[in-house]
């Protein structure tokens, strides 16, 4: 039997990319949300909501039938999923791949800059 498997290498690239700036996405919100708290009890109720959230659009974009419009991948944390399920279902443009990345790693930036900010304000650190 000649089997070979259906993911090529690149399909495993631009999970292992859509894996990381999902990753600098998430930790760069945690990160934000845990700044702005003045407990640990603070932080992870903060930060729950958020995870309940990222879970939601993960379910959701698992259940997208029809071929997603390129623009949708450019929804930070959204367009990941979609293209998730499209790297698992052979349809993934690298694109559209490609774009979510982009998309994850400019919203990560920005979250780094926005924390940046934070932890350079006094006022925002030390509030009672």
């Amino acid at each position: 039997a000649t089997d070979t498997l259906p993911y090529g290498v690149g399909d495993y690239f631009m999970l292992f990319g859509l894996i990381i700036s999902i990753v600098l996405v998430i930790i760069a919100a945690f990160s934000v949300l845990s700044a702005l708290a003045k407990s640990v009890k603070e932080a992870g109720s903060l930060i729950t909501p958020l995870m309940m959230v990222i879970v939601l659009l993960g379910v959701v974009s698992m259940f997208v039938s029809v071929s997603p419009a390129l623009g949708l991948f450019a929804i930070p944390l959204v367009g990941s999923g979609l293209a998730i399920s499209g790297i698992m279902a052979l349809t993934a443009t690298p694109l559209a791949v490609g774009l979510a990345i982009i998309s994850n790693v400019v919203v990560a930036a920005a979250l780094v800059v926005l924390l940046e900010f934070m932890f350079k304000s006094e006022r925002i650190m030390f509030k009672k």
